[in-house]
């Protein structure tokens, strides 16, 4: 264990992946650089949304993002995210485009490999509801299917926007980065 309780061979404190890099993971365990290490892109602070060119509509996401994370990802973000006004933090936690074109707005944006898992996703979903309404001998109906996953796509696209712009992403993992569970404030 390391001074800050994270075992030597993460990169980064699994519990907040978006803290200081863990000293001891560029290093052997004598002290010497590791050739090795792979670098932890979510060590750094990610630049300000005038590094990128995105539209305007962008740009106050981005600044959220690059300046706390993910909304629930600290109680500093989480208290940030309580600051916004309702208008805002729809626009910073929902995005409409997503909701109803779902892979397709994946694709157009950039993080295809995202919207993919979360098409698997969306059939997975879909089979367990089946399965359930087969049990019970109960149909919910069919529009609650499609707010469902529009839900799924929607509450993803901007997080996963931000990591495809300002992180280079190409992970297949629609969560990548969002905590588990949301912290305490």
């Amino acid at each position: 264990m390391t001074d800050n309780g994270v075992p030597p061979q993460y990169s980064h404190d699994p519990q907040n992946p978006y803290g200081a890099p863990n000293p001891y993971a560029a290093q052997n365990p004598y002290g010497a650089p590791n050739p090795y290490a792979a670098p932890n892109p979510y060590a750094a602070p990610a630049p300000g949304p005038a590094a990128f060119e995105v539209p305007e509509k962008w740009r106050s996401r981005f600044d959220f993002f690059s300046r706390y994370g993910q909304p629930a990802s600290s109680p500093e973000a989480t208290a940030a995210f309580k600051q916004l006004s309702f208008g805002q933090r729809m626009r910073l936690g929902a995005n409409g485009p997503a909701f109803f074109f779902g892979p397709i707005y994946f694709a157009i944006k950039g993080p295809w490999r995202k919207g993919l898992s979360l098409f698997g996703l969306s059939f997975v979903v879909g089979f367990i509801i089946a399965l359930i309404e087969y049990a019970l001998n109960f149909t919910f109906p069919p529009a609650a299917y499609g707010a469902a996953i529009g839900a799924l796509y929607s509450s993803t696209a901007n997080w996963a926007y931000f990591l495809h712009v300002t992180r280079g992403s190409t992970s297949w993992n629609p969560y990548e980065g969002t905590p588990l569970f949301r912290r305490k404030s």
